[in-house]
């Protein structure tokens, strides 16, 4: 959801959405599936050489 709908309570009401549901920034999710990721076991991996990305498995 975009910011500016948070204090927005008519455009809100509009839409039927839950008056919980709120902005978040883009990286938040990101950061809840690797939490829920290394939770299940999962872990990056650290690579050397050409290939410096991390990996998951």
């Amino acid at each position: 959801m975009a910011e500016e709908w948070d204090d927005d309570a008519e455009r809100r009401a509009g839409t039927g959405m839950p008056d919980e549901v709120r902005h978040r920034e883009k990286w938040r999710p990101a950061v809840d599936l690797i939490g829920e990721a290394i939770g299940r076991g999962l872990a990056p991996q650290a690579r050397d050489g050409p290939e410096r990305a991390a990996r998951w498995w």
